[in-house]
């Protein structure tokens, strides 16, 4: 008999954590790093280590914090690279037989300086061309902020750079000098400052590098200054100086400024991807492809597949050959996996959608009949299977961290989906998780997934407008109508809530973060706001003008008609009417009810002014309020100890307010 952990702060927090898992070139093991943190010592553990698929049996190839990102050697079945942090911000580039571990074990190169981001590329005389991206300074070499004496402070561009590996006694080595492939430019790769993964912005072939950039020349547009495309540096030696500056790719006439993500080569090396999200239209993502040589990309589903998806993708990758694509795509609060051939009228097959698709590779390297999925859900933090694309078989488990839940346990019984009515006629989708020891024929609190579950709670997670998953039209809900059709979307929540028999409707709680902050501030300004007892508003938006010219990624132009600016009379009325600030919306918070505010110094999403002033305004008002900060967190907590003083806050605030668990009996 397994008895199962309390799911605590503690617990969750102190489970193992797990990155996707990689396979080996022969799909005979899988590479991974899981990380545990001891809140007794206050110390994180971290391994690299192996699973062998087969067997399940795992080994740890090495024990070190400070390993950052680690990949199987391109060619060699057993031989892993991996990057890991030194004293004074260097960074060792790690090679490692996992057959000969120790005694294969050796340092390829020491940089100077923090790197990130590390690629490897087979090239055809039986070297590895590799790239990393790192800050380069006003010098153009590698920047180490911990061994620059501070005399001022100046702009620093990121960069990538590149090198060769030659491989001499069963072991790499460097083959020429460190080069900077932004030399000379005023381009700057995406990712190094972002909270994305710049290997998501990169990628090499033996012809050149592909990479998605910003362009910080005099000539750019401030309003689209997050803009970024997509360019080519062409290279006849990886180990040589760049003598051709990068090209950029050129789109067809009627797509402009944007974004751009998900860099791409083909496997045979002649065509180039990446996802592309206009600002006219951010919801729609497009994937844009085209021959590497003609240096022009166009639409896939308006020129090759002339279909338009019931979903746009948020990401892909090639499949076995460059005539099919896998598609990363979210649909109905899951992130799903789907292929598409790229012929006309072809239309994508989805071949995962238990849960949400963290990563997917071949199993065996260039077969892209069985993927290695690494997924989560709400039950379980890391799941591995195998995955027949043809359906053929049923996944293969290969590991759960949490045994599907059992370990604390939770059950699938603990969640269901429910769909209501919402603004405008619309159906609005809902996620509801009961507590591991739900009892039908009590009254819960209700609160808005598992941990908080256990604390007693109901949870309602709603989708509503500009929720992405349910097609373009859903999601277009949410333009001009920020506080309107996303407000009435939660109104008519409530609404369906109060006829469930379980929920004590008198004992709500209301809880969001970043777009969901605002709504919470929003909700303030009304007489919705009566119907929580307490809330919760973690890194959320109060002034919308203010925001557009603070944050670092902006307010989406298409939903407001323009780039917002306040002084530009085509957004300016859409920005004040849907502004919590605005001073008739700021005296209802008398009517607020008691909130506790978290922010993050380093949140330049919605920058740490927003909830100060937000705090500001209720404690004006007399209502009871409480403002937690972390100097060292962003737009998210992930820092253990922090996230568990988030934790037990969030929940003493709750249950001083609304209570704990079922009604009691007297």
């Amino acid at each position: 008999m397994r008895i199962s952990e309390k799911f605590t702060p503690e617990a969750m927090l102190g489970a193992p954590r797990r990155s996707p898992a990689v396979p080996s070139r022969n799909g005979t093991l899988a590479l991974y790093t899981v990380s545990t943190y001891n809140f007794t010592e206050g110390k994180l553990t971290k391994e690299l280590k192996t699973l062998e698929i087969k067997t399940g049996r795992s080994e740890v190839l090495s024990s070190d914090e400070n390993i950052t990102e680690a990949l199987w050697v391109p060619g060699r079945d057993t031989e892993v690279a991996y990057l890991q942090k030194k004293d004074k911000g260097h960074t060792e580039l790690v090679v490692v037989d996992v057959e000969r571990r120790d005694e294969s074990r050796h340092v390829v190169f020491e940089f100077d300086a923090p790197v990130s981001g590390l690629k490897l590329k087979p090239l055809d005389d039986e070297t590895l061309a590799f790239a990393v991206a790192g800050l380069v300074g006003p010098d153009g070499k590698l920047y180490n902020e911990t061994t620059q004496e501070k005399k001022g402070s100046a702009r620093i561009f990121d960069k990538p750079r590149v090198w060769v590996l030659t491989r001499q006694n069963d072991r790499w080595t460097l083959q020429g000098e460190l080069n900077d492939l932004l030399q000379n430019t005023t381009l700057e790769i995406v990712g190094v400052y972002d909270v994305d993964d710049v290997k998501n912005h990169y990628d090499l072939s033996t012809k050149g590098i592909l990479f998605n950039a910003s362009s910080l020349g005099p000539d750019t547009d401030v309003r689209q200054w997050d803009s970024t495309h997509v360019y080519f540096a062409p290279l006849t030696s990886f180990a040589a100086k760049t003598t051709s500056p990068p090209q950029r790719l050129q789109m067809e006439h009627p797509l402009r400024a944007g974004r751009c993500s998900n860099v791409r080569f083909s496997p045979d090396e002649s065509l180039a991807a990446f996802v592309y999200e206009s600002y006219e239209n951010s919801i729609d993502a497009r994937i844009l492809l085209g021959h590497i040589d003609a240096l022009a990309v166009i639409d896939v589903f308006k020129f090759i597949v002339k279909k338009e998806p019931t979903l746009p993708p948020s990401s892909f990758e090639f499949g076995s050959e460059r005539d099919s694509l896998l598609l990363s795509t979210l649909a109905c609060g899951r992130t799903t996996i789907q292929t598409l051939s790229l012929s006309q009228d072809a239309v994508p097959e989805t071949i995962f959608n238990n849960g949400s698709a963290g990563a997917y590779y071949p199993l065996v390297e260039g077969q892209w009949g069985k993927l290695l999925v690494s997924s989560a859900s709400f039950l379980d933090s890391s799941l591995w299977q195998i995955i027949d694309t043809k359906g053929e078989t049923e996944p293969v488990v290969v590991s759960s961290l949490t045994r599907h839940g059992a370990r604390f346990g939770l059950t699938h019984a603990m969640v269901s989906e429910i769909w209501y009515e919402g603004a405008d006629d619309s159906c609005i989708h809902a996620f509801i998780l009961r507590p591991s020891n739900f009892d039908p024929t009590k009254k819960y609190p209700w609160w808005n997934i598992a941990l908080w579950a256990d604390q007693g709670y109901i949870i309602v997670c709603p989708n509503i407008a500009g929720s992405v998953g349910y097609g373009l039209d859903f999601t277009a809900r949410i333009n001009g109508e920020w506080g309107g059709a996303a407000y009435k979307d939660l109104v008519n929540l409530v609404q369906y809530v109060e006829q469930l028999p379980y929920i004590d409707i008198t004992r709500a709680a209301l809880a969001g973060a970043s777009f969901g902050g605002y709504m919470v501030s929003w909700i303030f300004g009304t007489d919705l706001a009566k119907k929580f007892r307490c809330a919760i508003w973690h890194d959320g938006i109060l002034h919308l003008n203010a925001l557009a010219l603070t944050s670092d990624f902006g307010l989406p132009p298409a939903q407001f008609g323009n780039p917002p600016l306040a002084w530009d009379p085509a957004t300016a009325e859409q920005l004040d009417k849907w502004n919590p600030a605005r001073p008739d919306r700021l005296a209802r918070w008398k009517d607020a009810p008691p909130t506790l505010f978290i922010h993050g110094q380093r949140d330049w999403r919605c920058p740490l002014i927003e909830g100060l002033a937000a705090y500001r305004v209720l404690k004006s008002h007399g209502v009871a309020s409480k403002f937690l900060t972390f100097e060292d967190e962003g737009h998210w907590v992930l820092k253990h100890e922090n996230s568990r003083v988030w934790h037990r806050e969030v929940f003493a605030w709750i249950e001083t307010y609304v209570g704990k668990g079922p009604t009691p009996d007297y």
